[in-house]
């Protein structure tokens, strides 16, 4: 059976980096900057300013993504929006690649990683026949592939019998060229400056033709290793929007019938006397967010998204919490 893993953030926190939008914003917002757009663009970019959340922070990298898309609104020029977008993409990359330095992979306990990474695949592939996994990476550090490779030949043993294939950073790596942006060109929320985008920053700042543009094509790898997989299984990403052309793919794979499982973090017992009411109730209202993103962003016909319905499964049972203990 081909399995593969989609990671976010959530991967790289459980290792203790402190890799959230949250812990960049915090210092972001404190580095000294001469250019006013983009000391406004810091007062835009740390908390919801309408919608059901506003006030409220912003964690998540999809919804920072989102807000710099809103925060066209505030610019007069394209030269204005290009200078924001310089600014914070090269601090978030700097901030990153810092934190990178905090990660040793000669203090990971690989005891603990073989076990996390043998638990998903036995949840998935009930059978005794051997699995093939990929790895899809949101994230920009190395630590993925560092943790991965670290125990890549021993999962090739009869004991799990597991073949790692493909590791793909969807995003880029710090040592080339990270991609920080939206998912469409309607998600820069100002229509005049937009449209006086050159061809170069538009493919810039919109994520897939980022992709294209820097000559990568991991979207085109990402699809054939879709194609392969029976099953996928998200860990740490919040489908964010401006992830749409990958959630596109994932609806389209689920409508032909493969597998989406889906861990969300925040499930808490209130009462262990109902304890499986309340999990249901959890993983209702995530599979549930999940399909609409699915319906939303997937081109999907009736028949083809009631098929892919029926194929997502929500999770609450951390696969990957002792990864916490595996740094010494």
């Amino acid at each position: 059976m081909e399995i593969t893993l989609i990671l976010g953030n959530g991967f790289d926190k459980n290792l203790g980096l402190e890799t959230s939008y949250k812990e960049f914003y915090e210092k972001y917002k404190k580095k000294d900057t001469n250019i006013e757009i983009v000391k406004k663009m810091k007062n835009s970019i740390g908390r919801f300013l309408d919608g059901v959340k506003k006030g409220e922070d912003i964690i998540n990298w999809g919804d920072a993504e989102l807000a710099f898309g809103q925060f066209s609104k505030h610019c007069q020029t394209y030269e204005e929006y290009r200078d924001c977008y310089m600014d914070l993409q090269d601090s978030f990359a700097e901030y990153l690649v810092k934190e990178e330095k905090r990660f040793d992979i000669n203090k990971i306990d690989e005891k603990i990683i073989l076990n996390c990474i043998n638990d998903i695949v036995k949840y998935i592939n009930k059978s005794d026949n051997g699995s093939t996994l990929n790895i899809i990476t949101l994230n920009y550090t190395s630590a993925i592939y560092e943790i991965f490779y670290k125990v890549k030949d021993i999962l090739k043993d009869p004991k799990y019998n597991i073949q790692i294939k493909d590791c793909l950073y969807l995003h880029g790596s710090l040592g080339g060229e990270p991609t920080f942006g939206v998912g469409s060109i309607n998600q820069i929320r100002n229509e005049n400056i937009r449209k006086s985008f050159p061809t170069a920053f538009e493919s810039q700042i919109i994520k897939d033709r980022h992709d294209t543009l820097t000559g990568r094509n991991y979207y085109a790898r990402l699809m054939a290793v879709l194609s392969r997989s029976q099953a996928v299984y998200c860990y740490g990403w919040s489908f964010g929007d401006t992830d749409l052309a990958l959630i596109s793919r994932l609806a389209k794979r689920t409508a032909a019938g493969m597998k989406l499982y889906v861990y969300k973090h925040g499930f808490e017992i209130k009462s262990n006397i109902r304890k499986s009411f309340e999990e249901r109730l959890f993983n209702d209202k995530n599979r549930d967010d999940i399909r609409n993103k699915l319906l939303a962003y997937g081109g999907l016909n009736n028949s083809e998204y009631a098929v892919a319905a029926t194929n997502v499964v929500s999770i609450c049972i951390n696969h990957f919490e002792k990864i916490k203990n595996a740094v010494a």
